[in-house]
């Protein structure tokens, strides 16, 4: 049911943008286990590095140790805190298999984002990347890359012109609550460096962690 409401989309999208040269179908990797998977987690992304296709099959396979390890971490310490050291392919597998992801930017890019570039077509695809997220109405979205341009405000400010949601700070992670996401409860946006860029790697993870755990100890998140 999920996967056929989000291949309607993407042809209705790939309708529209007859110039986009290829479009890479993202979103939740395996339907079966996001149904029964909770905390529900989307994990916000700018561009794919180079990869053409279809990224869900691509995640159901285990992606790649450079991006996709750190995803791996970040998904465990969320659904079960817990910390993993050593991850290989069959790991990665089968975290994965309990995340949805979603590109800003359907085309892939290169190893360093063009921002602008980024920037202007998430504007343009605006309604189309709301449209993507009302499909799965997450508990919690994480928000991959920061810098001169976070991920999570192109979310908060370009995607939903969100003015009314504040920005907090614990330690060096910023985050917001919204209601614009998920239609049936206000949710949590946290901004973390892209998992490529995540070092050292037990700070950021153990971060997210007690920053995750600390919103669910107070009963708004997950």
């Amino acid at each position: 049911m999920i996967q056929e409401k989000e291949n309607a989309l993407f042809a209705r999208w790939k309708q529209e943008r007859p110039e986009y040269a290829s479009f890479n179908e993202d979103g939740v990797v395996n339907p079966e286990q996001w149904e029964w998977t909770s905390p529900k987690i989307v994990f916000i992304l700018r561009e794919t590095n180079k990869y053409k296709g279809d990224l869900r099959s691509f995640l159901k396979e285990g992606g790649r140790g450079h991006t996709w390890n750190n995803i791996v971490r970040w998904t465990e310490v969320i659904l079960y805190n817990e910390y993993s050291n050593r991850i290989d392919g069959n790991h990665r597998k089968k975290v994965l298999s309990s995340i949805c992801v979603v590109n800003l930017k359907k085309q892939s890019g290169r190893n360093s984002s063009n921002l602008e570039i980024i920037k202007n077509t998430a504007k343009k695809d605006r309604y189309f990347i709301k449209e993507q997220m009302e499909i799965y109405q997450p508990d919690i979205v994480i928000a991959c890359g920061t810098g001169e341009v976070q991920t999570a405000s192109l979310l908060k400010k370009v995607i939903y012109d969100d003015s009314d949601s504040e920005w907090l700070n614990v330690n060096e992670l910023y985050y917001y609550r919204t209601e614009r996401i998920n239609k049936n409860k206000p949710i949590y946006v946290i901004s973390i460096p892209h998992p490529s860029r995540s070092y050292p790697v037990a700070k950021w993870t153990n971060m997210l962690r007690e920053l995750y755990n600390t919103l669910k100890n107070s009963g708004e998140a997950g």
